[in-house]
């Protein structure tokens, strides 16, 4: 192709007008439906190998110590823009302008058309944005594969044509490349130069040496340069590397790959289309007998052509939206989003709208975490499904770090704080500095009264962009004491904190957790309420029973509903009779558990789907139905 060819020039401007429609559309999605702040506020916690960002020389010349470095402070830059959901959604739509134009200038070197060329160009920042979609966050790879084209365009264009002078021109390349863009703009770079070699230039052998080239060079800088070993060397910034498979969905870690991959096999597809017309067209021709002229080809419209190259890409981003709905991937990041920033009404709000037969055990948590802040727990567990793991997230044999995170909110209003120390430490220890993980240990110093630390920590969190107006807030309340309302939760914390640094040794279950916490502190009403939770869940209601003694002394004029219900189930089973002098239940819950007992008693094979929905239906959101059926009803 001519690059001063007027017509060539036209064309590009046209392949580019084709893409704004998709990229419009895409990024009002990204912007008012993905909503990138909640990807934020899941920095550390849900995505724990999100790039960190710290002002001062300091950590620029730390980052640049290492391969890809330049990529990983420009993506940690980046990603704070998240902070705001239109900024971040643009920041989005500019990475993926950058693929779709470098993967243009890539495919015209082997295809001419433009349409087919717009077409095929656009799926690779599809891919970026259905990852987006999926609440996770490629923006290093995507930033190394874009580096990794532009590296390649740049060697093509360069006017060297002895193969001593490029290969020595590709060496300085793919050393500099890897300081700047790591082993993922590497391999994109290398990958490029073979195809170029094989299908534009023809000279596949020295092709394959710059290949051999390319990968001593990483050894060597890996080896002498960095200190780093070869395994972790060529997979840095690749889809192969631990920190993109780390969490990552495999239908996410397949669209990185596709990213990745996508501009040479495409390249290679249509040079396979471009050059086989032109073999059919060396056939020579049959003649045929006609009475008349021959007749012209009609072509198709432009018009319908445009339109047709305009909606393919978005119709393909449908398609791949439609395949991948998830009616729980948003609710989950949202409930992250409310219990870490309180909004507790917000929480419940979407637990009520959550969809039917799906769960989250992390959703769980924070539904009953915002039940117990709005006083609602002893009454209104039942009205959302429950799964009771979702008590003290104990599903998971080792704990990971989004466990370790919400377990640290949930132990500083509980009063455990040295217990959320020590989640918030090994944290920090093993992933380094997280400015959420930062601003919670300073909380926790001040609770503590340790106002010297917590300076620390708040000093070395006003290196963080969006982070810096909390700490400044937090000093200026060091240095002239607390607002209402941080000095409300202080003393709330303080009022019910264990001091014995041994205790987090003993807490071995979730039992021996809320046992200590009472145990230190018999006033502490969230670890009573949470006990009594956990023995509703786990249909222990003997010891319902046996803790409903301590409701007077936390303050409760009157026994409240579940643990009501749960009394009365125990009687009923110990076929006792209910001391009313010892619990005082209301009538209507004994007219209730009357009532439910009678329809239960009542079922038989052949009423039984009858009678079953006549109570789900009644019944359904008490612990009557959930200690029968083990499960909440919902109809």
């Amino acid at each position: 192709m001519n690059v001063g060819d007027p017509s060539n020039v036209t064309d590009r401007l046209k392949q580019r007008l084709l893409g704004v429609p998709f990229f419009a559309a895409c990024g009002m999605y990204l912007w008012r439906v993905v909503e990138p702040r909640l990807i934020f506020n899941s920095f550390g916690s849900i995505l724990t190998e999100a790039p960190p960002f710290l002002t001062g020389m300091r950590f620029f010349k730390d980052t640049l110590t290492h391969p890809g470095g330049f990529v990983m402070y420009a993506a940690g830059l980046l990603s704070q823009g998240f902070a705001s959901s239109w900024l971040g959604a643009v920041i989005i739509v500019c990475v993926g302008l950058c693929l779709y134009d470098l993967c243009l200038r890539h495919l015209q070197a082997v295809h001419t058309g433009p349409s087919v060329t717009a077409v095929a160009a656009t799926l690779g920042p599809a891919a970026l944005f259905l990852i987006y979609g999926r609440y996770e966050h490629p923006l290093p790879e995507a930033l190394a594969v874009c580096l990794g084209l532009l590296f390649s365009r740049g060697f093509e264009t360069l006017p060297l044509r002895h193969p001593g002078a490029r290969g020595t021109a590709f060496a300085l390349m793919a050393a500099f490349g890897y300081w700047l863009m790591g082993a993922g703009g590497v391999l994109v770079f290398t990958v490029l130069t073979l195809v170029y070699g094989m299908l534009v230039h023809g000279t596949w052998r020295f092709a394959i040496a710059l290949c051999g080239l390319s990968a001593a060079i990483v050894w060597c800088c890996a080896q002498f340069i960095f200190l780093i070993p070869p395994q972790q060397a060529f997979v840095d910034l690749t889809p192969f590397s631990a920190g993109v498979t780390q969490g990552m969905k495999p239908l996410s870690h397949a669209l990185v790959m596709l990213i990745t991959g996508w501009v040479p096999v495409c390249m290679v597809l249509l040079f396979a289309v471009e050059k086989l017309p032109h073999k059919v067209k060396s056939r020579p021709a049959h003649k045929k007998n006609s009475l008349g002229p021959p007749k012209s080809k009609r072509g198709v419209p432009v018009l319908i052509k445009a339109l047709a190259c305009v909606s393919m890409p978005c119709l393909l981003m449908g398609a791949g939206l439609y395949a991948d709905a998830n009616t729980m991937r948003k609710p989950f990041v949202q409930a992250h989003d409310y219990a870490r920033h309180r909004h507790w009404t917000k929480m419940l709000d979407l637990g009520r709208n959550l969809p039917r037969g799906q769960g989250n055990v992390f959703v769980n948590h924070d539904i009953i975490r915002a039940l117990y802040h709005t006083g609602r727990l002893p009454y209104d567990l039942f009205q959302f499904p429950q799964i009771p793991h979702g008590l003290l997230l104990t599903h998971e044999t080792t704990e990971s770090f989004l466990t370790q995170m919400t377990l640290s909110d949930l132990f500083i209003d509980m009063g455990q704080v040295n217990m959320a120390e020590k989640l918030t430490s090994e944290f920090l220890a093993v992933k380094g500095h997280n400015s959420a993980v930062v601003e919670q240990l300073a909380w926790i110093n001040i609770f503590k009264g340790q106002h010297e630390t917590a300076r620390i920590y708040l000093h070395a969190l006003r290196k963080d962009l969006i982070y810096r107006h909390a700490a400044d807030a937090l000093l200026h309340s060091l240095d002239h004491g607390f607002k209402a309302d941080q000095l409300t939760r202080i003393k709330q914390v303080q009022s019910c904190m264990c001091h014995d640094p041994g205790a987090v040794a003993k807490m071995t279950s979730a039992e021996a957790i809320l046992l200590s916490a009472l145990q230190f502190n018999p006033a502490n009403k969230m670890a009573y309420e949470y006990l009594m939770a956990s023995y509703l869940l786990t249909g222990q209601i003997d010891k319902v029973v046996l803790h409903a003694g301590r409701l007077k002394a936390l303050g409760y004029t009157s026994i409240p509903t579940l643990y009501e219900e749960a009394i009365l189930i125990y009687t009923g089973l110990q076929g006792q009779k209910l001391d009313l002098n010892r619990f005082n239940v209301n009538r209507t819950t004994l007219q209730r558990y009357t009532r439910f007992a009678q329809l239960k008693n009542s079922i038989t094979p052949q009423n039984q789907a009858a009678v079953l929905n006549r109570l789900i239906k009644e019944f359904g959101q008490t612990y009557l139905f959930y200690f029968t059926f083990g499960r909440v009803g919902l109809g």
